[in-house]
Order: C-alpha cells, then structure tokens, then sequence
C-alpha cells in the first residue's frame, strides 16, 4: 500500500512539472505574441480528455500523422476533436505555437476553433471543435476511404474561398502579419454543411515589426516550395500564395502534387507542368478528377460549357499564384475576390 501511495506521488509531482513547465512556455508565448487580444481557452485535465475518448481507444482515432492521432472525443455531451502528440519535446515549441496562433485565429468562421488544451501531458494534448466530414485529403485523394464523401465542383470552389478567407485574415489582421507556409488538404477540415476550417498553426511564422520578411529554414515538400525561399531562405506573403496555386490545382485535379498515378509519357513533372500540359493540348477533361467533370452537362443548354470556363478561370488563377516572380502573384485578399466571382458565376447558372 506505502509503496503504490508513493508512485502515485511521484506521478503527481512529475504531472504537476510538466504542466508548469508547458503553461510557463505558453504564457510567455502568449504574452509576447498577442498583445492581451487572445481568445480564452479551456485548460482540460488529463483525466477529462481520457474519458472523453474512451482512454485513447484506437475506435475513436480519426486521423493519423507522423507525430501525432486525432481522436474524437465527447467533453460535456458535445463531440469534440482531440489532437494527442506523441512524447517527443522537440515538438513542443511548435505546440506551443500552434496553441498561441490558434488562439488568436478562432474568431474566424473558417479557422477550426481551439477550445482548449491539457498541459499535463507531456505534450499539451489539444481539443478542437468538431469537424463531421473529416480532412479535404479524407474525401478528395482517399476516395476508397470509409465515409469519404464526393466533393462537387460547386463544393470545391467554396472550399477555395473559404480556405483564402482565412489565409487572408492570416496576412492582414494582426500587426506582425503571420505566414502559415504549410498549405496543404490535411490541414483544411471540412463541417457537416462541407465549410472549410484550416487548422494546425504549428509551423506559422510573424514577420517582424517594420520588416516586410522574415528568414527560416524549415521546408516544405519539393514542388511546394516557393522559388525566392529556395534562393534567399526568406518568407513572405507571397510565399502563401504560390503553395495556395498547388493547393487550387490539386482540388481540381484530385491528386497531390507528386500523387499524379494517370498514365504518363512526360516522366517526373510537377503537378504544375502537367496541368498546363493537358491545357495546352486542349485535353482538360484528361487532368480533371473525374469526379467533377461533366458535373454541368445535365444543368440545362450550356451547362458543360460553362463550368469548363469556371474551370479554365480557376486554372488560369492558379498559375497567377505560381508565378516565378514573387510580385507578380496577386494577394491572397485578390485571390480571395476572384474566387468569389467564379463561385458567384457558378451560382447564376
């Protein structure tokens, strides 16, 4: 009996180190970044976040990543999404980050909402809101996948939007504009209405005050990778929006920027050049996910035609943003507006 009292102290000595050790990190964190303007958030208890998902039963797992399981957990008879990392402390820093930015970013409709965090654990375990239809990478390259859902055209244009609207919010709401630099469809979760909520800021970068970029050597996947961050190892804006053309290619094609499995005589090309190879051999309909293609045929005299030219305007947008030349990709406000003019002529049809 003395003996297990004595390990149950030291569990409680060594959880109570860890939870002021995460909460001084986060504190500083959130003092030096947000200036007081932070949403508050809910700090769980290890125990809460355990029987809200059934002790981390596999059942409840959602998603899984290199160094993290997202579960779905029910806290106060509500369905909510639980991020649990695993042990790995130089992860931590980025935790943190992702908590404070988060944190700031929630008020926005198109941001999954952070509720909360465990700070107990090793790794602050995160609790988000719910997101019924999972990931846009569950639905749009995992088709097979138990529940994936058929994304529409008209689907896929709102989840542009919206996912510009709050990269967007990102570059011009705060006073140190913020770079997320890891645009990709499992970072976008979709609700049950299929509105798009980006999430996981762990990577996100401020630019100093009275700079117009900051320098880092964190990097993306090869074909992600904007060409002035490769040259100069510096970010900005800008850098967003040419990983944002990717991510418009990849909606429309269904296929991640190197997962291209058609069949192909060009060998190793970008999803990029061979995009532009299909339009410039007039064969649109052979790069377009299948899925989509031909969506308006049956929506009256003209229907096909017209979502072709949606189509060649959300391409034609696309490459704006993969212009070599940094200031010569719009910003992500005009992506944003010109969006909302192919959705809206979608809408008059």
């Amino acid at each position: 009996m003395r003996l297990c009292l004595r390990m149950k102290k030291k569990r409680d000595v060594k959880s109570e180190e860890i939870f002021m050790k995460n909460g001084r990190m986060l504190l500083e964190e959130l003092v030096a970044s947000c200036n007081g303007k932070c949403n508050p958030i809910h700090n769980f208890s290890a125990k809460e976040l355990q029987k809200g998902t059934g002790n981390y039963n596999e059942n409840h797992v959602l998603q899984v990543a290199s160094d993290y399981k997202m579960y779905k957990g029910i806290l106060q008879d509500h369905p909510v999404l639980v991020k649990k990392f695993n042990t790995n402390v130089a992860k931590l820093q980025f935790v943190i980050n992702d908590i404070v930015i988060a944190s700031q970013m929630s008020v926005h409709k198109n941001v999954l909402k952070l509720f909360g965090c465990c700070l107990e654990t090793q790794i602050p375990t995160l609790v988000f809101e719910y997101a019924e239809n999972g990931t846009v990478i569950d639905n749009l390259c995992h088709p097979s996948k138990t529940h994936s859902l058929d994304l529409h055209w008209k689907t896929r244009l709102r989840i542009a939007r919206d996912t510009a609207h709050a990269l967007a919010y990102l570059h011009n709401a705060f006073s140190r504009p913020i770079i997320y630099r890891d645009i990709k469809p499992s970072n976008i979760y979709l609700t049950e209405s299929n509105i798009a909520k980006l999430c996981d800021f762990s990577h996100a970068v401020s630019i100093p005050e009275g700079e117009s970029q900051v320098e880092d050597s964190v990097g993306w996947s090869m074909g992600l990778v904007a060409p002035e961050f490769l040259a100069t190892g510096f970010l900005t804006e800008k850098t967003d929006i040419f990983s944002f053309g990717f991510f418009l290619l990849v909606l429309l094609t269904g296929q991640t920027t190197f997962g291209l499995d058609r069949p192909s005589n060009y060998g190793h090309i970008t999803l990029q050049d061979c995009v532009k190879h299909h339009l410039e051999n007039n064969k649109l309909n052979e790069i377009v996910d299948p899925t989509i293609m031909g969506e308006g045929e049956g929506e009256g005299e003209g229907g096909g035609l017209e979502q072709e030219q949606q189509m060649h305007a959300f391409i034609a947008l696309a490459f704006r943003c993969l212009r070599r030349t940094a200031e010569d990709r719009p910003t992500m406000i005009e992506v944003g507006k010109q969006l909302r003019k192919i959705e809206q002529s979608v809408a008059s049809h």
